[in-house]
């Protein structure tokens, strides 16, 4: 369900941020981007980094990345759609974000919990699960209020089961599954108010899940998977 943005649109970003690799001695940063804001007809914005145009009408659900890029900071700034790439006013930003070497970072265009667009960074970790394990990291950037958040096996019965209270706008969490099928339902005062919704996890792989929109008329996930975590845990 989810677009992948081209090779070609990750070189642009690295050209328009006058690049051409990281330097000598240094790891640079990866870095993941995101439209987590649903919109008429995938509601298209511009990106531009550091002035220049770096994503065009990028839609909603896109996420763009791994981008390598050498450790500094940049000016990013969302744009609504106008004549030209890039040539609408400023609707997220322009914000400077500074990356490290050996940063892995999402960033991710989104709601607030009252519904005013904002911009987030997020820390990825993609590090080598247990044995056999998945990972599941989930981020609330949707206009919604905090919710408990319950991870089941089995939600109408026994089984695991794993509860976050209070999962507010802006709050990211991770843990560590077994792989399978597991539900995920969003309650308030115990009492469910969207879900269960079925993931089902493979092992050695990390599952980025974002709930955007406004609840709950445009509420989703977009899940990500992020695999090939084997190691030496």
């Amino acid at each position: 369900m989810l677009k992948k943005l081209p090779f070609l649109l990750s070189l642009v970003l690295v050209l328009a941020l006058g690049v051409t690799g990281v330097a000598a001695g240094g790891h640079g940063a990866s870095i993941y981007v995101i439209h987590g804001i649903p919109g008429d007809n995938g509601f298209p914005v511009d990106v531009s980094v550091d002035g220049a145009c770096a994503l065009p009408n990028f839609t909603f659900g896109t996420r763009a990345g791994p981008l390598n890029l050498p450790a500094g900071t940049y000016s990013i700034a969302v744009h609504a759609p106008a004549d030209g790439m890039c040539g609408g006013d400023a609707a997220i930003g322009p914000v400077d974000l500074t990356f490290a070497d050996g940063d892995n970072k999402t960033i991710i265009a989104h709601l607030t919990a009252t519904g005013a667009p904002t911009a987030n960074v997020f820390d990825n970790d993609f590090s080598p699960t247990g044995r056999g394990q998945a990972r599941l990291i989930a981020h609330h950037t949707a206009a919604a209020p905090a919710v408990d958040v319950v991870v089941a096996r089995d939600y109408f019965g026994g089984g695991p089961r794993i509860g976050v209270p209070g999962f507010a706008n802006g709050d990211q969490i991770a843990t560590e599954l077994r792989p399978g099928g597991w539900q995920v339902t969003l309650e308030l005062g115990g009492a469910p108010v969207y879900g269960p919704t079925m993931l089902t996890l493979k092992p050695f792989t990390a599952y980025s899940v974002y709930a955007v929109g406004v609840f709950p008329g445009s509420f989703q996930y977009l899940v990500y998977e992020n695999g090939g975590l084997k190691g030496s845990r």
